[in-house]
């Protein structure tokens, strides 16, 4: 019980760290790219990562502090996070073709659900 109060109180500083940021980068673009939303992605992955090395290398912190940090601060702030450290992991074990694998069907699928989700509700409202 107690790794679910970490993992949602994690969530909850995730989640408004990513609206803040998000919300004070609104105005900057650039090529069109969203700049809040691509720096939540960047940071959230540079985050992930100094806290898998601290985790493996100086720190060992109690299972509900790995929880709120990595699955609710770092999910909330960002899922793409979690995403990276699935390819670094992949990558770790020497694992190219799935870690490739992994990253185009991940992106590729997401992606055309994105679009199937679109389209099955617009036709759902013109019936």
């Amino acid at each position: 019980m107690l790794a679910i109060f970490a993992i949602a109180l994690g969530g909850v500083f995730g989640a408004l760290g990513r609206y803040f940021t998000v919300s004070g980068l609104s105005h900057l673009t650039f090529a069109s790219i969203p700049i809040g939303i691509l720096s939540v992605n960047i940071v959230g992955s540079f985050l992930m990562g100094i806290f898998v090395a601290l985790f493996m290398q100086v720190w060992s912190p109690s299972q509900e502090l790995k929880f709120f940090i990595m699955t609710g601060f770092l999910g909330s702030f960002t899922t793409f996070s979690a995403f990276s450290y699935d390819v670094f992991e992949f990558i770790q074990r020497s694992a190219y073709i799935e870690a490739l694998l992994y990253m185009l069907s991940s992106v590729l699928l997401s992606i055309m659900a994105l679009f199937l989700g679109h389209a099955l509700i617009t036709y759902v409202a013109k019936i």
